[in-house]
């Protein structure tokens, strides 16, 4: 039936199927309806389906885009699920900036998908005027949300300055990645997170000539301990750490460190359990298959870590990582 009604009928007897854990049934019958009618809800659910349980993530997207098509702008959920899958799935930043801004981003995560699209793209000066642009209201959970990717334009400012040999504005970058206004509603839940900001500010002060500057704040990395909430907030605190303990002289330290690390993950990377693998934060229905999270997941710190001790497998392991276009990644630029 083309009832409204009766479409409505079927979408939620198909999301109690879903929801009950009959998966299959559950699409089949968000398949009969798409197919027979233009009904936005069930495509949007459809493409989780297919994203999560068929690992189609291609189809998926079409789903996505498609739902987007036939939805009000009302519906900003609508649109910021399908500017995360877009992310996610690696489409060129300047489709995405198309997709909100046609749509609107009247809404605090669509603003943070739009610096994020402007982030991916390079163009920090963008990222920056956007999150400047709005006074956000964090919910619990979101305030790194927000962070992050004013913290990632700072570093992208702050690697083009490096590069450039313009080390001061790389120093005043850096600085300013760790000074987050009040207006993105944000803040540091553990001060774990400015470690890498730190470490290039001390790359910068190496090369200004301020060396003490440096080694005081290498001997800083020293005072964080490798527990729940380092590994929550920043894993690859093991690297920085490992990079400052070279600079002061300590390589056997920070050999020892990196090595036990580094084995860790690699044994994790390959271990079949659920958790954090097998559930998706907040209310994003995209989850992705658990074996492919977790490769993505440590091959990051991997990559960072193989470059560190010299092996050979630093590309393989950032060929990786970089499957998965949500995560801004920071890279070492100064060895």
């Amino acid at each position: 039936s083309e009832n409204a009604a009766d479409t409505e009928a079927r979408y939620l007897y198909a999301t109690l199927l879903y929801g009950k854990g009959q998966f299959a049934l559950g699409t089949e019958q968000y398949r009969k309806i798409v197919s027979e009618t233009d009904d936005y809800k069930s495509l949007r659910a459809l493409a989780c389906a297919v994203y999560s349980h068929e690992n189609d993530r291609e189809t998926a997207l079409e789903y996505m885009k498609k739902a987007a098509s036939l939805a009000p702008i009302s519906e900003k959920h609508i649109t910021f699920e399908t500017a995360f899958l877009m992310q996610k799935m690696s489409v060129n930043p300047d489709e995405i900036i198309e997709f909100i801004k046609s749509r609107g981003q009247n809404r605090d995560d669509i603003t943070v998908e739009l610096a994020r699209a402007y982030n991916r793209k390079g163009d920090y000066e963008s990222a920056l005027n956007t999150l400047l642009g709005r006074v956000f209201v964090a919910a619990e959970g979101g305030e790194h949300y927000i962070a992050d990717q004013y913290m990632y334009a700072y570093y992208l400012k702050g690697k083009e300055a490096y590069e450039k040999g313009n080390y001061e504005l790389a120093l005043e970058s850096f600085n300013e990645a760790m000074t987050l206004p009040q207006s993105l509603g944000s803040g540091l839940w553990n001060k774990i997170k400015k470690v890498p900001y730190l470490y290039f500010s001390a790359r910068c002060c190496e090369k200004l000539g301020r060396s003490d500057e440096a080694k005081a704040i290498y001997e800083g990395f020293k005072t964080f301990n490798f527990d729940f909430f380092s590994d929550m907030y920043l894993y690859t605190f093991v690297y920085y750490l490992a990079r400052g303990l070279e600079a002061l002289g300590e390589k056997d330290e920070a050999v020892r460190i990196a090595e036990a690390r580094f084995n860790a993950w690699n044994k994790a990377r390959g271990e079949e359990t659920l958790g954090y693998f097998g559930t998706t934060p907040f209310f994003i229905g995209f989850i992705d298959e658990p074996s492919r999270a977790r490769n993505i997941h440590f091959s990051y710190p991997l990559a960072l870590l193989s470059e560190f001790l010299g092996t050979e497998n630093a590309e393989k392991y950032k060929n990786c990582y970089k499957q998965d276009g949500y995560t801004l990644y920071i890279e070492d630029f100064t060895v």
